[in-house]
């Protein structure tokens, strides 16, 4: 009988909300408000009439609001033959069979994504570390800071020109003009093992060369860029 009981005060509770402010209806919501939601929305109700100015109460003890008067009808409906208390009932079944294991296999894979998601965040911070150790060095390797790096990599041009003028400078030493001479002797003598009629060939070949003014080196590739480099006009750094 008492859940045939229930039923009809919260058909109560629902007519008596659509007369709520908005105020009201958004903080309870129909389906939700129970019996202890009903004194605190006669609460509410009693504020906002003693803030307006009115009398609360006549002086019989009564409300003076057909507002306050239907849920205060409400509440009475909830005390007779503790109804109250059996909803009190339902509710604290339906947390501790229903609600409380629900929240706690909530919680428990809550934990573990919060795991999850700290292993991630900290296998991330970890490569970014290692990519900036490694962005560091090659920032380095190649001289610049690294904070403008368009900018500072079109600087690093403007020691080119120097650059290769050392590079020159030390194939026209006469330290590399030895070691060019001696591999030439040492190719030539290879070569003398070879057929006469291959050494005839090569010979005529050869002074067909130097008849255009080569001296020989462009016969062996691996003297041929650096006998160009020799004989280069040197770059004038003062000019540039």
């Amino acid at each position: 009988k008492w859940q045939a009981d229930l039923r009809g005060i919260q058909e109560q509770v629902k007519e008596a909300r659509k007369l709520l402010d908005v105020g009201l209806q958004e903080q309870f919501e129909g389906d939700a408000i129970g019996y202890f939601d009903v004194l605190k929305i006669i609460s509410a109700l009693e504020a906002q009439e003693k803030q307006s100015g009115k009398s609360v109460k006549t002086f019989f003890g009564g409300y003076t609001s057909d507002l306050l008067q239907k849920w205060d009808s409400i509440r009475q409906a909830y005390l007779n033959d503790n109804i109250f208390l059996a909803e009190c009932g339902r509710a604290l079944t339906q947390r501790l069979k229903y609600d409380i294991p629900r929240m706690r296999k909530l919680i428990q894979e809550s934990g573990s994504q919060i795991e999850a998601l700290s292993r991630k965040v900290s296998d991330r911070e970890q490569l970014s570390r290692d990519w900036r150790v490694k962005y560091k060095a090659k920032c380095e390797d190649l001289g610049i800071r690294g904070v403008d790096i368009k900018r500072e990599l079109i600087g690093t041009l403007a020691g080119l020109p120097l650059a290769l003028e050392e590079v020159c400078a030390t194939v026209r030493s006469e330290e590399v003009g030895a070691a060019m001479d001696l591999y030439k002797t040492y190719v030539s003598f290879l070569h003398s093992f070879e057929s006469k009629a291959k050494q005839a060939a090569s010979e005529g070949k050869k002074k067909g060369k130097k008849a255009a003014g080569d001296d020989g080196d462009s016969a062996i590739p691996a003297l041929a860029a650096l006998t160009r480099v020799r004989e280069a006009k040197e770059y004038d750094l003062s000019s540039a």
